[in-house]
């Protein structure tokens, strides 16, 4: 939200406003998670070139995965560093679009069988599992102009639901 506001030059408007209602902006950012674009920096160095792009009026778009949480936040007790899980998106996302007309079918395991039919061989993919990435859009305005460029993320989730039976028995599910 703040990068949005300060791109769109907007930022001293919503803190007169914010400042008239009693509050200061910088309480409210506070209330914004990070977004878990990654591992630590790489994830923000991707977003600074998204931003960067964005700025300098290039057509582009980034991609990535929209993780549950991200890697760790920490806390200090007792004198030591502990992690806990970041549930960044507990409270949903405000900034994102989720695209449920953009859906993929990815497939882990399973066979390649290979057959010849009319002359011509022909591959189907058998067995394994599949899991379906559903795209979630972030908008990333640029700085000074009205570009904008697009952050895809994408959510994966099972086709088919765990297997209680078959992870008792052992067998891969």
């Amino acid at each position: 939200m703040q990068n949005a506001l300060i791109n769109l030059q907007l930022e001293q408007n919503y803190a007169d406003a914010l400042k008239d209602l009693g509050y200061k902006i910088e309480d409210l950012y506070d209330f914004e998670h990070d977004p878990s674009l990654g591992n630590g920096g790489l994830g923000r160095l991707a977003a600074c070139y998204l931003d960067s792009m964005a700025s300098r009026k290039y057509p582009g778009w980034g991609y990535g995965i929209r993780y549950d949480y991200g890697i760790f936040r920490q806390q200090i007790m007792d004198g030591y560093q502990i992690e806990f899980p970041d549930y960044w998106l507990m409270n949903g996302n405000p900034w994102e679009v989720e695209r449920t007309d953009v859906r993929y079918n990815v497939r882990f395991y399973g066979t390649v069988n290979k057959q010849k039919k009319d002359g011509k061989e022909i591959s189907t993919w058998e067995n394994g599992e599949i899991i379906s990435a559903i795209a979630y859009d972030n908008i990333i305005p640029g700085y000074n102009t009205f570009n904008s460029i697009n952050l895809r993320l994408w959510k994966s989730i099972p086709q088919n639901d765990f297997n209680f039976e078959e992870a008792n028995k052992g067998i891969r599910f």
